[in-house]
């Protein structure tokens, strides 16, 4: 008990912390790793949400192809399902029609959502607001001069 007592004495005469310019230094050293490791973080957060933004378009984009492949024969003798956008006109079909489950919005926080435009070309998917929208992704349709 002796010993144990020695040493607990010796430990508290030795042990008088951290000096201020120690303290100092580490602080100096914790911000400027800090500084160089922000951004970084940061960036990879924004690809990120433009990777999950661009995986959620093509999943759009796929349904709404696979949407019109399967009912092409019904919406080539329906005119009237056939709007300005072409035959899939928004996601809500594609949603109502088991081709998707659900569309979040997109993880860009400057757009509101998703939106889908088809056309005898091309089947586009795109994130918008009320003021402007952006593509993410398209499919060329094959013209039947191709096959």
């Amino acid at each position: 008990m002796n010993k144990l007592k020695l040493f607990l004495k010796k430990f508290d005469e030795d042990n008088d912390g951290f000096t201020l310019m120690e303290m100092l230094a580490s602080i100096t050293i914790i911000t400027f790793i800090i500084a160089i490791a922000s951004p970084n973080i940061f960036g990879l957060i924004e690809k990120s949400k433009d990777k999950s933004d661009l995986a959620t378009a093509k999943i759009i984009a796929k349904s709404a192809e696979l949407y019109i492949s399967e009912n092409e024969n019904n919406l080539n003798s329906n005119p009237n399902k056939i709007k300005d956008k072409g035959y899939c006109e928004n996601i809500e079909i594609l949603i109502k029609n088991n081709y998707l489950l659900e569309v979040l919005k997109p993880q860009d926080k400057k757009f509101d959502y998703f939106s889908l435009e088809v056309d005898e070309d091309k089947i586009e998917v795109l994130k918008t607001n009320d003021e402007k929208e952006e593509s993410l992704f398209k499919i060329e349709k094959e013209s039947k001069d191709d096959e």
